[in-house]
């Protein structure tokens, strides 16, 4: 019995002595001030925080970068990309340019474009860089005229439509990017191109607006909606309310397409002062039976560019991708129903070559256009599903470092509508370390060789007399000439008091050699540590 009293006593006393402990310690935390040592950072910022490092490296990684092939361009259905040029005023945030476009040997115009996302690893200290390589019809850099596009893309679209064709343009891509300063550059040239000719005389223009689904007609008084009906043959056609123009010169094609981009709608947002919030769709009909559609599609968003948008601008960027996705699955259906893919780059045709594209799944798999699916793609469906029709989108990148997944995203789009095989050499991925671990080598070699044990004596006379803006300089007349970095290190604090001959300057000596040994065995430790480079986790992946 007295062994369990004194038990729970003793337990009770410290049971007491550990709680007074822990609030002792809970007070001294709370009185000091924590200080972070690490802070996160997003990707764009990492980015442009070390833009002085991967610009080396994308220097070289440009530089070597293999040939690319020319190809064929395929009128029924080709891709093209245009990146724009960077602006001062990204250059002055930090922004640095991550695309670059490669032509195929004499030619101007590029087949393939490459992407270098610059990333870092888990640790946000490792950085590294997935190369993209995407091969399409044609690749303009920043330094290509609105012309030379045109003549690549567009010209021929006009003369087909010309001699009664149908001919569509698209122009696809993210808000910012460049696709209404391209698209009326492109009208521009066209209207001075079709009036040159007589078979445009009396052509009638027609000027559409597509938002929320809705279709409004941009050269009538106030804007009112159109309705699509469908007539007798199923085709999804155009009221007679809705305004066409006849047009017999150039500067009147000019003046209905100047006024309908003025009244269509447009808003401020995040990623461009003047933002597309429509479509806007310009249909230029022939004597000869054939027909021009130059479609500005809207700019297409990603979550981060509308986090701070009002209700009102999110419900249009949801309509917008919806109404972009509809289309995107239009076209990839017209590439399987030609019997485009791969096929139509070695010159293998389809069974049905020549026929009209298969409007149902009967007999042809997956190949069912779902044109109506939106007002965007019932009002194109004649693209679609006439044997005589052609097809070019443009998409339009931008070469911010920080829109790099933006640009990736509407490249990868715009190859899966272009039907090439996503494998080499047609679509190439790769990840591009071995810049970094070269010259973390060399800093380490670098860190090595700083290292105060590695100093002979004049290097160790110079930090004396240099260190702390020469407070130790006479120290230097006291220590031998034949002293080296070596034994130098080895000198006690009290050795080095009496160099000094002042107890605190020789305390403060000491603190100031040790510090130097420190700061070169870290960098020797991060530059010499193995990098999980080769083995990316879950979290690279996810970045």
């Amino acid at each position: 019995a007295q062994v369990i009293v004194w038990n729970q006593v003793f337990h009770f006393f410290w049971r007491e002595e550990f709680a007074a402990e822990v609030r002792n310690r809970a007070m001294a935390m709370n009185n000091e001030v924590e200080v972070s040592s690490r802070q996160m950072f997003d990707k764009n910022t990492l980015r442009r925080m070390h833009s002085n490092m991967f610009l080396p490296a994308l220097e070289r990684f440009r530089a070597e970068l293999p040939p690319v092939r020319a190809e064929e361009v395929n009128p029924k259905l080709s891709v093209y990309v245009r990146k724009r040029p960077l602006f001062q005023k990204e250059v002055d945030k930090g922004e640095f340019d991550t695309i670059c476009a490669l032509a195929p040997a004499g030619e101007n115009v590029s087949g393939s474009c490459v992407v270098h996302n610059c990333l870092f690893q888990a640790d946000l200290k490792t950085p590294y860089v997935n190369e993209s390589t995407f091969a399409f019809d044609g690749v303009f850099d920043e330094n290509c005229t609105t012309e030379q596009v045109y003549d690549h893309t567009a010209r021929d679209l006009v003369n087909h439509a010309l001699h009664g064709g149908v001919s569509s343009l698209l122009m696809f891509g993210q808000t910012g990017s460049g696709k209404t300063h391209t698209l009326t550059g492109i009208e521009e040239l066209t209207a001075h191109d079709l009036f040159s000719n007589e078979l445009a005389q009396g052509s009638v223009v027609t000027f559409l607006e597509i938002a929320a689904d809705k279709i409004y007609d941009l050269l009538a008084e106030g804007r009112p909606d159109v309705v699509l009906r469908a007539d007798a043959k199923g085709n999804f056609v155009l009221p007679r309310e809705a305004i066409a123009l006849e047009v017999f010169s150039t500067e009147e094609c000019l003046s209905i397409m100047r006024h309908a981009h003025k009244v269509r709608a447009t808003q401020s947002t995040d990623a461009n002062d003047t933002s597309s919030r429509s479509h806007a769709i310009c249909i230029i009909r022939f004597r000869s039976g054939g027909s021009l559609m130059l479609t500005d599609l809207a700019g297409s968003e990603r979550s981060k560019d509308s986090m701070y948008h009002t209700k009102e601008r999110q419900r249009e960027g949801a309509e917008i991708n919806a109404s972009l996705h509809a289309l995107k699955e239009c076209i990839r259906s017209l590439a399987e129903a030609r019997g485009d893919n791969y096929g139509r780059r070695l010159g293998r045709g389809s069974p049905d070559t020549g026929k009209r594209a298969k409007l149902t799944t009967q007999n042809t798999g997956s190949n069912h256009i779902p044109f109506r699916a939106s007002s965007l793609t019932k009002l194109m469906m004649e693209a679609f599903t006439s044997p005589n029709a052609n097809l070019a989108v443009i998409c339009t990148v931008s070469p911010c470092a920080s829109d790099t997944e933006h640009s990736i995203g509407t490249l990868r789009t715009g190859f899966a509508l272009s039907g090439r095989p996503a494998s080499a050499p047609y679509l190439v991925e790769k990840r591009r370390d071995e810049y970094f671990s070269s010259k973390r080598a060399q800093q380490g070699a670098e860190a090595r060789a700083r290292h105060p044990k590695r100093w002979d004596a004049p290097t160790l006379q110079q930090w004396l007399k240099t260190v702390q803006k020469g407070v130790f300089a006479e120290v230097a007349g006291r220590v031998p000439a034949n002293t080296t970095g070596a034994m130098f290190s080895r000198f006690g604090e009290q050795r080095l008091v009496q160099l000094c001959n002042h107890e605190q300057a020789g305390r403060r000596l000491y603190k100031l050699l040790r510090a130097e040994m420190d700061s070169s065995n870290q960098a020797q430790k991060e530059n010499s540590s193995p990098s999980s480079a080769t083995r990316p986790t879950s979290a690279m992946r996810r970045a």
